[in-house]
C-alpha cells in the first residue's frame, strides 16, 4: 500500500524531476525524500527512476502513475476541505452552481445578505446548464444547486421555487399602459424567447393556440438576462422569469423597461437542491434555506 506521503512525494518528483526540487515544493529536507523513495521501490519491488547525473529521470512504470497520483492529490484536497466544512471552520468555501440568471446577480445579491461582506466565508458561484448542475449536487461537488424542473432522485433533497413568466418591454412600448397582457394583446408583436423546446417556449405557444392568435417567435437567446437587452433595443417584447425582472430592478437599478404579468400564468419549476448522501455544515444549510425563502417570494413581485 501506498502512504499520502509516499503519493505527495512520487508526485513532486515527477513534477520537478530532482530530489532537491522535490525538497523545496514539499518543504522536507533532501535526505528525507531520498529515504522515502527508497523504501518506496524496496517496498513494491522495482526502481521508478534512473538516477543520472542528479537528476531523476522518471522510468515508463512511475510516468504511468502519474495521473493516478494527481488525481488522487486532488481528491485528497477535496477530503479535506470536506472536513473543514463539516467542522464549520471560518474560511469555509461555500460551492454553488446555478443557471445564468439566478447566477449573475440574485445569488450574489443573497449571499451579501445572509454573510454581510466582511464574512470569513469564501464562496465559489459557477454558472452551468441544468444536466451539470444536476451531476454536481449528485456527485456532492457542491452543496446547493439552482436549476429547472429536476427529477426526483435519492441523490438529492429538493426544494421547488416556481418562479413565474413576464412581459419586458420599453416604456414607451403602446402595450406598457396594460398592467395584464393576454396572448391577444401580443397577437403578431415579435417576441424574443429562449430557444424552441425550452418550456416556456412550449408553454407560450400553447397558450397562442389555445386563444387562436398568431405567435410570433422572432427572436431566440439562450437564457432570459439577453432578452432584456433586445426589449431595449426595441425589438417588440421580451419574454423573462421574475428573478430577472427583479435583478433588473433591484440590482442593476436600470431604467428603459417596465415589466407586465401575462395571463395565462406561466411558471418555471425552477428549484433548489442539495446533496442528501452526506450531512450538509450547518451554514450551507441555512443559506440554503434562505434561498429557498427568498427565491419563492420572487413568484409573487409583479
Amino acid at each position: 500500500m501506498i502512504k499520502h506521503r509516499e503519493v505527495q512525494i512520487l508526485h513532486a518528483l515527477l513534477v520537478t524531476g530532482s530530489v532537491s526540487g522535490t525538497s523545496k515544493l514539499l518543504n522536507v529536507s533532501q535526505p528525507a525524500v531520498s529515504k522515502a523513495l527508497a523504501a518506496l521501490e524496496k517496498r513494491i519491488g522495482f526502481q521508478l527512476f534512473q538516477r543520472t547525473a542528479g537528476q531523476l529521470v522518471a522510468k515508463p512504470e512511475a510516468t504511468y502513475l502519474f495521473e493516478e497520483l494527481d488525481q488522487c492529490l486532488k481528491i485528497i484536497e477535496r477530503l479535506d476541505e470536506r472536513v473543514k466544512n463539516a467542522q464549520g471552520e471560518p474560511g469555509d468555501r461555500l460551492q454553488i452552481a446555478s443557471l445564468p440568471g439566478p447566477a449573475s446577480f440574485l445569488i450574489p445579491k443573497l449571499l451579501e445578505e445572509f454573510f454581510g461582506v466582511k464574512t470569513a466565508h469564501r464562496f465559489l458561484l459557477s454558472s452551468r446548464t441544468t444536466p451539470i448542475i444536476r451531476d454536481l449536487v449528485s456527485t456532492q461537488q457542491v452543496e446547493i444547486g439552482v436549476l429547472v424542473n429536476p427529477p426526483n432522485s435519492t441523490a438529492y433533497e429538493k426544494f421547488p421555487t416556481p418562479n413565474e413568466y413576464v412581459c419586458a418591454m420599453r416604456e414607451d412600448h403602446p402595450l406598457s399602459a396594460k398592467l395584464l397582457l393576454r396572448p391577444v394583446d401580443l397577437e403578431g408583436i415579435p417576441l424574443t424567447l429562449t430557444s424552441r423546446g425550452h418550456i416556456m417556449h412550449e408553454q407560450l405557444a400553447t397558450a397562442f393556440a389555445n386563444d387562436r392568435v398568431q405567435f410570433n417567435p422572432a427572436h431566440e437567446v439562450p437564457y432570459y438576462i439577453p432578452s432584456l437587452g433586445f426589449a431595449l433595443a426595441g425589438f417588440g417584447v421580451s419574454f423573462v422569469d421574475t428573478i430577472t425582472a427583479w435583478s433588473f430592478d433591484n440590482i442593476l437599478k436600470a431604467k428603459g423597461l417596465v415589466f407586465r404579468r401575462f395571463e395565462p400564468q406561466l411558471l418555471d419549476e425552477m428549484a433548489v437542491i442539495s446533496p442528501s448522501l452526506r450531512t450538509l455544515p450547518t451554514t450551507a444549510i441555512r443559506f440554503r434555506d434562505f434561498l429557498v425563502e427568498r427565491m419563492s417570494a420572487m413568484k409573487s413581485l409583479y
